[in-house]
């Protein structure tokens, strides 16, 4: 089962086949995070570059999802898993949750991170 929703909560709970459907998906379980995923909405600029990655010298994207019209993007990062139940590990977590903003090797990227699993 998917969380989705037609706003960013994605609160609903549907099946894959039907929560694709809606504009708003969570990608990563509610107690497991495999995705990290970058929001490309740059205030800053005219036009959003959904290739940023490339400028910041950072590894490309296992996906791009962008909108054609705005050229707005979301990257995704697919990692390995980390659990986040109450059950999980606390050193995986630690490890992961400073990274958000920064990924792979403590640079700081010029685009923000959306929330990933905290909405469970």
């Amino acid at each position: 089962m998917s969380r989705c929703n037609d706003n960013k909560t994605a609160m609903l709970i549907r099946p894959r086949n039907y929560a694709v459907r809606w504009p708003y998906m969570q990608v990563n379980r509610k107690d497991m995070q495999a995705w990290m995923v970058f929001d490309i909405d740059h205030d800053h600029r005219s036009v959003p570059n959904p290739y940023i990655w490339q400028d910041e010298g950072l590894p490309p994207p296992n996906l791009i999802v962008r909108n054609r019209t705005s050229n707005k993007a979301h990257l995704f990062y697919a990692i390995v898993p980390v659990f986040t139940s109450d059950q999980a590990r606390s050193k995986p977590i630690q490890y992961l949750l400073p990274k958000r903003p920064f990924i792979l090797g403590g640079r700081r990227p010029n685009f923000t991170a959306v929330s990933m699993n905290s909405m469970s």
